[in-house]
């Protein structure tokens, strides 16, 4: 789940710490940015970020129900008992509060990674072939240590990530617990369904709604961005005609116009096509939650049905 555009992803993230601080039942420990131009000039892209986040839950989910259809099957031999175990709990840590902050960080660093990876990894890359070449190796040596290096911090950061969030989800604790019963086959196994299930308990209960919650508060920010935007693009204007600035700032000045002008020429429709997403998130919200229900009972129903067809009569 990655969508490009990681300046805007930062101050969303902001937001939603600003939002969290609130419903926790403390006063927020900021204010909104809607009177500030380098805000206000983002704030489109922002809008577009977090509706396309909200279908990348919702594809995310229902790629995850078809999944488990067969997650019994991909069992061999295991205690159906011991599996309907772990799956209780990993359904309940979708929703446990510390399953979901270790989840939001990971999916934040996930983003920013892959969102700056052409940089960063050419920084490495740089670094690493410089090294390599004051050893004498030759340049066919150089280029591939610089792949390599960039290869290894992309699986290294994908592998931490996933440690970290797994660290705080009570099913693999469970799991560990019944990995000689289970046999190392079906534990590779359940550690990805784990995996699975959780991430849609997660994005149906918490995500979703935290992700529409926030759209909401941005777009009750929409009239002061616009206001800002409007007044922004008169200064600038003003800074670009006026002869008694240096040709540089005039030039920058220019160079801000047209961004914050295509800021605005673009703001009514994506607050538009914000708003009526809106309108509608909140039922595709509910449908997830019951179409995750019936997948997770449908699940647990097989589970306990060969549970009962092995106990002996």
């Amino acid at each position: 789940m990655r969508v490009r555009g990681s300046t805007c992803a930062l101050v969303i993230s902001s937001l939603l710490l600003s939002a969290a601080c609130s419903r926790q039942g403390h006063p927020p420990l900021t204010v909104s940015s809607a009177g500030e131009p380098t805000y206000a000039a983002r704030y489109p892209d922002g809008l577009t970020i977090q509706r396309g986040w909200f279908a990348e839950y919702e594809t995310s989910v229902q790629s995850s129900l078809e999944e488990m259809q067969g997650y019994p099957d991909a069992l061999e031999g295991a205690d159906p008992e011991i599996v309907l175990e772990i799956v209780t709990a990993a359904d309940a840590a979708g929703r446990s509060s510390a399953y979901a902050a270790r989840f939001a960080e990971a999916e934040r660093i996930d983003r920013f990674f892959h969102e700056e990876k052409g940089e960063v990894g050419k920084q490495l890359a740089g670094s690493v072939r410089y090294a390599v070449k004051q050893k004498g190796a030759g340049d066919e040596v150089v280029d591939a240590a610089g792949s390599a290096a960039v290869y290894g911090l992309e699986r290294a950061v994908a592998k931490r990530l996933e440690e970290r969030t797994r660290a705080l989800n009570e099913a693999h604790r469970s799991l560990e617990e019944h990995e000689e019963a289970l046999g190392k086959a079906n534990v590779e196994k359940l550690q990805n369904q784990i995996d699975t299930i959780s991430r849609a308990s997660y994005l149906v209960h918490v995500g979703m709604i935290e992700l529409r919650r926030d759209l909401e508060a941005r777009v009750a920010e929409g009239s002061e961005v616009r206001a800002t935007l409007d007044r922004n693009i008169d200064e600038l204007r003003a800074r670009a005609e006026d002869t008694a600035r240096t040709d540089k700032q005039r030039a920058l000045a220019q160079k801000r116009l047209a961004v914050v002008q295509a800021a605005r020429e673009r703001l009514d429709a994506e607050l538009e096509g914000a708003e009526a997403g809106l309108a509608e998130m909140e039922q595709r919200e509910r449908q997830l939650q019951e179409d995750y229900s019936k997948a997770l009972d449908e699940l647990k129903r097989r589970l306990r049905e060969r549970a009962d067809s092995s106990t002996p009569q």
